[in-house]
């Protein structure tokens, strides 16, 4: 039986990008989608010790903005010979929902040794906007109606 781990992580510098867009930093330009999932995942396999070319599976989720993972291989640099999409938000689920245990699933199967499960969100970039009129005239009232407790991204 095989037996799975998660062995690296990678972010983004969501922390920084925030303060300097709040500060409208001179010529700070948020970073788009592609940065951000190539930036997380070339640290998460770092810090797992590999080479890019080590991984040959791939789950790749996008809020709104997304790709289709063979696209997002691309933009990674990486040809995996297991490719999958995991969920998106406009379908209503959760970022990332499922997943870890798709990835699990892929592994056990032997679809892949190595397998990277990206989530990326440019929302910043993209103009998207949380809360208040954001759903006027997508048949949707406002988005705290579908998300009163608040975090949802």
């Amino acid at each position: 039986m095989r037996t799975a781990s998660i062995v690296g992580v990678g972010e983004t510098d969501y922390g920084a990008d925030y303060a300097a867009w709040r500060a409208k930093a001179p010529g700070y330009e948020a970073p788009d989608l592609d940065t951000l999932m190539k930036r997380a995942f070339e640290r998460a396999v770092a810090d797992a010790g590999f080479q890019p070319e080590d991984v040959d599976g791939l789950i790749a989720s996008a809020g709104y903005e997304g790709s289709a993972p063979e696209i997002v291989a691309k933009t990674l640099g990486i040809n995996p010979r297991f490719k999958a999409a995991g969920s998106v938000l406009p379908l209503g689920m959760a970022p990332g929902e499922g997943v870890i245990q798709r990835a699990v699933a892929a592994l056990e199967a032997g679809d892949c040794n190595t397998v990277a499960v990206v989530y990326g969100s440019a929302s910043r970039t993209s103009g998207r906007q949380f809360g208040g009129d954001t759903y006027v005239g997508q048949d949707r009232d406002s988005y705290y109606y579908y998300h009163p407790w608040g975090w949802s991204s």
